[in-house]
């Protein structure tokens, strides 16, 4: 499971940093409601990577397409794609985590 690699609140504490340049990037009118929204996204997805039952990850999954509709539609407003750029942060902070175990185990 990902949580033997990584905590929740260390994986949303990285997402938060890797948010910066996106939520710089977002109007006064989109930012906050964008900053909880993609906090939702990365919580949403960190309890997919680790549900343990075929239950758990399908109510993520269904959590996660509503966050993403919402996502596009401000994404529409902004002009920007702002769901791709979350799942590539989420996978940022992944692969930053999996660095850290991978040093920790060496």
């Amino acid at each position: 499971m990902i949580d033997q690699v990584i905590s929740k609140e260390e994986f949303s504490g990285l997402v938060k940093e890797e948010l910066t340049g996106l939520l710089e990037s977002a109007s006064a009118e989109y930012a906050e409601p964008l900053q909880k929204l993609s906090l939702q996204f990365a919580e949403q997805y960190y309890r997919y990577l680790n549900g343990t039952t075929e239950a758990d990850r399908k109510r993520s999954e269904a959590n996660i397409r509503h966050i993403k509709a919402t996502m596009a539609h401000i994404s529409a407003g902004m002009g920007l794609d702002v769901t791709d750029r979350i799942i590539k942060i989420c996978t940022t902070v992944l692969s930053i985590a999996a660095a850290a175990a991978v040093k920790a185990i060496i």
